[in-house]
């Protein structure tokens, strides 16, 4: 009735693949030249010196930041959600297409 996680895309070798590249090749050097400028001068004093204030370093410390930060770390993490989903967009309408349809059977008219 329900589709299993083997069918979902982002599951199956090749969702999986894709992800990864998109995390690899795009995220991971996004992420990094964002926080090369939050270092800054402007940046750091005005939104990033707030994730640095911390006098004592814990890993929770490093949810310490500015609304904005947060915000471009979300839109660096979609990156190869959205870029996974949008790969495998096609395969998905596919699927619940058969779903709703009771598995390609159509009625005689």
């Amino acid at each position: 009735m329900f589709p299993t996680f083997e069918t979902l895309f982002v599951w199956n070798k090749n969702g999986l693949t894709s992800a990864l590249v998109l995390h690899v090749a795009i995220s991971e050097p996004l992420f990094y030249t964002s926080h090369r400028c939050f270092h800054g001068d402007f940046l750091f004093r005005h939104y990033h010196s707030l994730h640095h204030s911390s006098p004592v370093l814990q890993p929770l410390t490093a949810g310490n930041a500015t609304f904005l930060e947060h915000l471009l770390l979300t839109a660096v993490v979609a990156v190869p959600i959205l870029g996974t989903f949008a790969i495998s967009h096609e395969t998905d309408v596919r699927q619940t297409g058969l779903y709703w349809s009771h598995g390609g059977r159509t009625r005689d008219v």
